[in-house]
């Protein structure tokens, strides 16, 4: 039985910490993966950072004008007993479970990529410790703070496009591994990849739609042939189908390979009284648009409502960063994130075990499984110590 979090009590959250003392886990990959998005961290805050390569730590907070204690593992660190108020952790999703939970028992506040554990199980534990600690932990959820993304959820909420009467996401993503590192993934990694980006797109319907409530699904690594064979070379087909029922809209997702040079996201709303076409990134075949664009088609009529400039995923994350800061501060640190990260990986974990079943699956989840090792089976990724 998985149980379900309480988030009633988000009220007691927040200790707001007089003065900032951040740590960063992973400081090579946070480099290559946020680059000038941590420009929100006041370098007087940066107070410790953790990674193997003590010159490219010293190199980094050199650029910064920060002078932190430098540590090259976890358990140096934990050995220093340095106060902290929060740590940000850009690591490998074999590492978050003991990592997250190590900060939240010292009530060092957390911003981590999603999900934090391999299991629901293991994930509602960390949520409920952090609940007990008063300690805020937060997953990275970039388009929470895009622009164009809340646009269109204003646009929903308004009933523009009257009753919903399909919702499409389609996901395409290069052959090339350009897609990996900006969505939280450190490994070649495509299962984990693709984990992140369900994890984001249900996400972002929850916050359009409501609640998902079933979902039905072809995951083709979950496929009894594929479970255990790496494929020889990338091709290009579809990689998942998610039909999953939200409480306001059936919304149904596709993640394909393709031959693009860049990954293309696009959703398309259609209702009674009109659709919505919104292409936040283009890809070979959606959209000939260079920036976010969202359109209305009513009435035989074509108006384009919101073009946006570039928003990348640097600019998101440097807002959620700024968040995550700002919450810090705050007597009562929002939980909502944490929440809704949550139920969306529940969507996700039931679209594995719709594949595996063939049927459909009633959300939340009532069992809980592990995918370790099914995450883990090809594994071949060095291990930060």
């Amino acid at each position: 039985m998985t149980p379900s979090p309480s988030f009633e009590a988000e009220g007691q959250f927040g200790t707001a910490p007089q003065t900032l003392r951040v740590g960063l886990f992973g400081v090579l990959t946070a480099r290559l993966r946020y680059g000038a998005s941590l420009s929100p961290l006041p370098a007087d805050a940066l107070t410790a950072l953790i990674e193997p390569d003590i010159r490219v730590a010293r190199a980094w907070a050199k650029q910064r004008g920060a002078t932190p204690t430098f540590l090259p593992s976890w358990g140096d660190f934990l050995s220093a007993e340095i106060p902290l108020s929060a740590m940000i952790l850009p690591i490998p999703l074999r590492l978050r479970h003991d990592t997250i939970r190590a900060c939240l028992e010292r009530r060092i506040a957390v911003l981590c990529e999603l999900p934090f554990a391999y299991s629901l199980k293991e994930q509602v534990a960390l949520i409920q410790l952090a609940q007990e600690q008063n300690t805020l932990l937060m997953p990275v959820l970039p388009r929470a703070f895009d622009p164009a993304f809340r646009e269109v959820g204003k646009i929903v909420q308004e009933g523009t496009l009257g009753e919903l009467r399909q919702v499409r996401v389609e996901w395409s993503l290069p052959m090339a591994e350009s897609a990996v590192l900006e969505n939280g993934v450190d490994d070649v990694e495509e299962d984990l990849l693709l984990q992140n980006l369900l994890c984001q797109s249900v996400f972002t319907c929850q916050e359009w739609f409501g609640d998902p409530l079933t979902v039905s699904a072809d995951v083709t690594a979950f496929r009894k042939e594929n479970l255990r064979i790496r494929p020889k070379k990338l091709e290009e087909n579809t990689l998942a189908t998610l039909i999953i029922a939200h409480e306001r809209a059936q919304v149904t997702q596709t993640v394909s390979r393709t031959r693009s040079s860049y990954p293309g996201e696009r959703y398309l709303l259609t209702g009674t009284q009109g659709q919505l076409e919104f292409v936040a990134r283009s890809g070979t075949h959606h959209s000939t648009a260079a920036t976010p664009t969202i359109t209305l088609h009513k009435g035989g009529h074509k108006e384009v409502l919101e073009e946006y400039g570039e928003y990348t995923q640097a600019m998101r994350i440097e807002e959620a960063l700024a968040y995550f800061l700002d919450s810090l501060r705050s007597e009562t640190p929002d939980l909502t994130l944490t929440k809704s990260m949550h139920l969306a990986l529940n969507a996700v974990h039931g679209a594995y075990l719709s594949t595996v079943g063939s049927n459909k699956v009633s959300l939340p989840l009532h069992r809980a499984p592990s995918f370790e090792s099914f995450f883990r089976r090809f594994e071949t990724t060095k291990h930060l110590s």
